[in-house]
């Protein structure tokens, strides 16, 4: 099923709709949400048929306000080229559920520590820049589809031994479907 036959048809701000979902209203305020910082292979994956529905349900969450979507200037770039339904699924978001972080001299300069420690090769700049910037923004966890660069033990570890390095927390790096976001344990 295409992402935009599964997304209400009802105009910007409208939520994001999988057959079965219940339809929340949008809180004003959530106490102590989860800020999930969400790189594009997320955004993507609401076009790809495999991770449709967690991804779907992750923008549902952010829709209602049930954790605050956390997203990068490194992901606006990325997701220029992405199809316009992936790229309307933002507008649907409530400004007051989403925040954007820059893309900063800092995060350049964490995202080559994370390189030269070999979390990472320098052909996936990128990868790193999104931790990077997640990092310095003290985000809860980072959401990510990215099994090679990103959701592996391993270089979650490398990434982790380069932010106490350098002073910054460490960062968690899960699937969308391992997230548990709300009071019910999603």
């Amino acid at each position: 099923m295409e992402t935009s036959d599964m997304l209400a048809k009802t105009g910007m701000g409208s939520p994001i709709l999988l057959p079965g979902m219940v339809l929340r209203e949008p809180e004003a305020e959530y106490a102590a949400r989860l800020r999930i910082y969400v790189d594009t292979s997320v955004f993507g994956g609401c076009e790809d048929e495999k991770f449709q529905e967690e991804s779907l349900q992750l923008f549902e969450a952010f829709y209602c306000g049930t954790a605050t979507l956390v997203y990068s200037e490194v992901t606006e770039r990325e997701l220029k080229n992405a199809p316009l339904s992936v790229r309307a699924i933002i507008k649907r978001i409530p400004e007051a559920h989403f925040e954007t972080l820059p893309e900063t001299e800092q995060a350049h300069s964490l995202a080559k520590a994370y390189i030269e420690a070999g979390a990472v090769g320098p052909k996936h700049f990128n990868d790193a820049l999104h931790v990077a910037i997640a990092s310095i923004g003290e985000v809860d966890v980072i959401a990510s589809w990215n099994f090679k660069h990103l959701v592996r033990p391993g270089r979650v570890q490398a990434y982790n031994v380069v932010n106490e390095r350098r002073g910054h927390p460490k960062i968690d790096i899960q699937f969308p479907e391992d997230i548990s976001y709300d009071e019910q344990g999603r």
